[in-house]
């Protein structure tokens, strides 16, 4: 952490030379402090194909960002675990449709996508624990 995340937490690690990491910046129970901070974080490297993948857990949709919604004027976010306005769940049909919305905000153009608007699974019965009801009209 001292010698590598200088690029990345400017305000964590205040300089390459004296590597010197302001642990009061996190959160930590106990009243913990200088390093031991750092043992009450919750660290994962997530190294296996299936542990990088983004779920859509039922009534999580209203917490994924759009494109240009990352806080920052000149940041767009991208992939199939952002709001696409449409096919919100992991594929890679979600992943290019995000991919064509970031695109468009950066170019400031108004072109169409293909599955944006009302949502793929418009339409759909869900039931109150927000998975969807047996029927036999499904897409």
């Amino acid at each position: 952490m001292r010698r590598q995340s200088v690029g990345i937490w400017r305000n964590v690690v205040r300089s390459q030379q004296n590597a010197a990491v302001n642990w009061g910046l996190l959160v930590a129970p106990n009243n913990a402090m200088g390093e031991d901070r750092f043992d009450s974080q919750f660290w994962i490297a997530n190294y296996q194909p299936t542990e990088r993948y983004v779920l859509t857990r039922a009534g999580s949709v209203k917490f994924r960002l759009r494109t240009d919604r990352s806080g920052y004027k000149n940041l767009y976010l991208t992939g199939d675990w952002i709001d696409n306005e449409g096919l919100n769940i992991g594929c890679i049909e979600a992943a290019v449709m995000a991919g064509m919305q970031t695109a468009r905000r950066i170019k400031a153009t108004s072109e169409e996508i293909a599955g944006e608007g009302a949502g793929i699974l418009a339409g759909v019965p869900i039931g109150e624990n927000g998975v969807l009801k047996e029927t036999s009209n499904r897409l």
